[in-house]
């Protein structure tokens, strides 16, 4: 998968819905794309964890549909 293309699945996977009102950020400079969701880890990550890898998807309804979809 091209990493662009995660990357965008990734900022909606993950998000946390639960701040409403907070959208994501998308800046585009002429070396760089920068995604920001807004929100912190879930209680159960802490920066190690993603340093080695680690995640936990946050909308597995979500995360359902485009496993899904890159299936078919």
């Amino acid at each position: 998968m091209d990493s662009r293309l995660q990357d965008n699945l990734n900022v909606y996977v993950h998000r946390d819905y639960i701040n409403l009102g907070r959208d994501i950020k998308v800046g585009i400079c002429d070396d760089i794309v920068n995604l920001v969701s807004s929100g912190g880890f879930p209680s159960s990550i802490t920066i190690g964890d993603v340093l080695v890898g680690r995640s936990e998807v946050r909308n597995k309804v979500i995360a359902r549909v485009f496993i899904y979809r890159a299936m078919g």
